[in-house]
């Protein structure tokens, strides 16, 4: 039987930092380089700097089942599927995904939300 490690209590801290970006998102754009932002921050944590993610190696995608996906690259390396595999890592990385995507699909519902942030009229 192997060692289960959990990270909920670093989730937590993270949590609340990308609700507030999520809040803050004007665009798909900004969804999703704040979801990799504060995802590069929980790996940092987690891994007490052993992995360092760059935005080749995670991505927010809302066409696949996770949400996100991971570069083949990062998930060969044995740095980091030493936490992938012995954690509650992906299911953090699903949960957060999933507030990204739904703020996402917002946005994309809504452009006219989007267009009056980033282009306010003049009157």
């Amino acid at each position: 039987m192997t060692h289960q490690q959990s990270f909920t209590k670093v989730e937590k801290e993270v949590l609340q930092t990308l609700k507030k970006k999520m809040m803050l998102a004007e665009s798909t754009e900004d969804v999703k380089k704040f979801f990799f932002q504060v995802i590069q921050d929980l790996v940092h944590n987690v891994t007490e700097g052993e992995v360092e993610l760059n935005p080749e190696d995670l991505w927010l995608d809302p066409e696949v089942e996770a949400g996100y996906q991971l570069s083949s690259e990062l998930l060969e390396s044995p740095s980091f599927r030493k936490y992938w595999d012995n954690s509650d890592l992906p299911n953090i990385l699903h949960r957060m995904a999933e507030l990204a995507v739904h703020r996402s699909i917002r946005l994309d519902k809504h452009p006219e939300k989007t267009d009056s942030k980033m282009f306010p009229r003049q009157t």
